[in-house]
């Protein structure tokens, strides 16, 4: 798995938090997480929502799926069962 949570950048540590059970990625500065059933706004920016998509290609391509303008939803399901939805610049995980 750390090849795949490789991927996600700056979320990789958010991935790890085993009390983290959703993230939420609304923007380059609006990055939030579920925690005991608490949604909580993280300090992670990023630069612009080409950092946003660069991970979220990564992470699709990684399991040979598009995400893309012609493709511009889709989830992947991680071997952890962590899923990976995405939908243009607005992407959430949930972990299970």
């Amino acid at each position: 798995m750390d090849n795949v949570y490789g991927l996600f950048g700056k979320l990789k540590g958010l991935l790890e938090d085993s009390a983290v059970t959703e993230i939420m990625v609304n923007g380059t500065d609006n990055v939030y997480v579920e925690k005991e059933g608490k949604k909580l706004k993280t300090d992670i920016v990023f630069s612009t929502n080409k950092e946003i998509d660069s991970i979220i290609n990564a992470v699709f391509h990684h399991f040979n799926r598009r995400f893309d303008y012609y493709c511009p939803y889709g989830d992947v399901c991680l071997d952890d069962g962590t899923r990976v939805r995405s939908e243009e610049h607005t992407s959430e995980l949930q972990s299970h």
